[in-house]
C-alpha cells in the first residue's frame, strides 16, 4: 500500500515539474537535463529516504519491543512463575533480536542514511522551486533559459554535498573501528605480557 502511494506520488510530482518545464522558455535539450538530471534525482534520493527510513524504524521496532520484553520475561522467571524449560530459550532467541538489531543498524547506519538522503531529496526540491519561481538566487535572471547554467551549477553542489556528508561519515566510522580495533589488540598484547 505505502508503495503504491509513493509510485503515485512521484509520478503526480513528475508530471508536475514536466508541466511547470513546459511553461518555462528552456529549450527541449534543457528540459531533458532537468528532467534526466534533477528530477532523477530527486526521486532517486527520496525512494533512498523511503527505504533507509523503513529499515530504521522495522529495526528500531524489533530492539524496542525485544528491550521491553526481556526484563519483563526475566522478571518471571525469577519470580518463579514459569517452570517451562523453553522459557530460558525464549529470553535467550529475544536477548539475539536485540543485539542483532543494535549490531544491524549501526553496521547500515539506516538512521544517517535516512536523514542525509531525505535532507538533500528536500534540497533539491527547494532548488528547483527556487529556479522554475525565478527567487533566491535566481532573482537576477530574466528568464529560466538564462538561470537554467546557474540551476545545473547548484543542484550538483547539492549532490557533491551528499556524497561528502557520506564519505566523511563512512571514514570516521571506519577510522573509529581500527583504533578500536588497534586498542584491543594493544590490551591483549599487554595483558599476554603480564601474565608471563
Amino acid at each position: 500500500m505505502a508503495s503504491k502511494k509513493l509510485l503515485t506520488y512521484q509520478k503526480q510530482f513528475t508530471q508536475r515539474v514536466i508541466r511547470l518545464a513546459s511553461c518555462t522558455n528552456l529549450s527541449s535539450h534543457q528540459k531533458l537535463i532537468l528532467c534526466w538530471h534533477w528530477l532523477d534525482q530527486v526521486n532517486w534520493f527520496n525512494n533512498k529516504a523511503i527505504k533507509y527510513k523503513n529499515i530504521f524504524y522495522s529495526l528500531k521496532l524489533v530492539t524496542t519491543v525485544s528491550s521491553i520484553l526481556l526484563p519483563t520475561l526475566l522478571g518471571l522467571e525469577l519470580s518463579g512463575l514459569s517452570d517451562d524449560p523453553n522459557f530460558v530459550g525464549v529470553m535467550f532467541v529475544i536477548s539475539q533480536l536485540i543485539a542483532l538489531g543494535l549490531t544491524l543498524e549501526e553496521i547500515i547506519q539506516s538512521k544517517f542514511k535516512y536523514i542525509l538522503y531525505r535532507k538533500t531529496a528536500e534540497d533539491l526540491k527547494q532548488e528547483g522551486w527556487y529556479f522554475f519561481q525565478l527567487t533566491d538566487e535566481y532573482k537576477k535572471f530574466t528568464s529560466h533559459q538564462l538561470a537554467f547554467p546557474k540551476f545545473c551549477e547548484n543542484v550538483d553542489l547539492i549532490i557533491t554535498d551528499n556524497l561528502e556528508s557520506y564519505m566523511n561519515k563512512v571514514n570516521k566510522i571506519d577510522g573509529s573501528s581500527v583504533k578500536r580495533y588497534e586498542s584491543s589488540i594493544a590490551a591483549r598484547m599487554s595483558k599476554l605480557k603480564e601474565d608471563k
